[in-house]
């Protein structure tokens, strides 16, 4: 689970949104480590076993157009892209031409919801129109049916997969880490291992052969954040937030002294 690739303003922006973006170089490694015994990344609507790697990037920020599909592009590569569409059009994120192109360029474009809301907070009526409206607006961009999304935010649950596999969904991709996908009221429900700017690329090597030692390490770290999210709710993300801006402002003051 990607995001944004790029240090200029693509996507959402802030301390909690910025950790996820890597630098250009520092994609190009992960896609180096991806490729490695000769692997590539398939989509969901591929056929095919299951030992598949997938490549997914969130938010819908420009960078998708800009620097991971011509990189992709560059080894006849193919990702899902998932756009926040209230966005769609506005500084930072992809336009209703850029979301055309990279459909046309053979990527799998998906919701990633309306608002980019915790959905666990909402009542089943909020989820729905959620799912609902993004749909809307992307099948109306791309002129075909739009049957798979990203939960936004990390806050999965199966109430939240249920509304959209009623809304239309098929393909529904957590940020929980699942090797298996589950199926749920229809559709089919896709764990994912999420990638930071400080994400090593020998770890997401590891994660692309499997390795016991990788994914237990990843699911581990995960498991451990799942309880204050979970007891936290919406507040979670702005109490991240607010650490890791206070995290930076320490950081630059010791660099500060250090430099003196």
């Amino acid at each position: 689970m990607y995001h944004d690739v790029g240090l200029e303003a693509t996507g959402f922006t802030g301390a909690g949104a910025d950790r996820y973006k890597l630098t250009r170089d520092g994609f190009a490694a992960h896609l180096d480590a991806i490729a490695g015994d000769g692997r590539k990344p398939s989509l969901v609507t591929d056929s095919g076993g299951e030992r598949r790697i997938a490549l997914t990037f969130d938010d819908g920020g420009r960078s998708a157009a800009t620097t991971i599909a011509p990189m992709l592009a560059q080894r006849g590569w193919h990702g899902h892209f998932f756009v926040t569409t209230e966005r769609i059009g506005t500084p930072g994120f992809l336009d209703e031409d850029d979301i055309r192109a990279l459909a046309a360029a053979g990527h799998v474009v998906g919701s990633h919801s309306h608002t980019h809301p915790v959905m666990t907070t909402l009542a089943d009526a909020q989820i729905a129109d959620e799912w609902l409206r993004s749909k809307a607006v992307l099948e109306d961009v791309l002129a075909a049916p739009v049957t798979v999304l990203s939960v936004p935010n990390g806050f999965y649950s199966e109430r939240v997969g249920r509304v959209a596999a009623e809304a239309g969904y098929r393909h529904i991709f957590t940020s929980q880490p699942w090797l298996r996908p589950r199926p749920l009221a229809g559709a089919l429900a896709y764990g994912r291992f999420s990638v930071l700017a400080a994400t090593p690329a020998a770890r997401v090597e590891g994660l692309c052969r499997f390795s016991r030692r990788a994914v237990a390490t990843e699911a581990a770290k995960w498991y451990a954040k799942s309880i204050p999210k979970r007891l936290l709710g919406r507040h979670y993300r702005r109490m991240r937030q607010v650490l890791l801006a206070r995290g930076a402002r320490t950081w630059k003051s010791e660099e500060r002294e250090a430099s003196r």
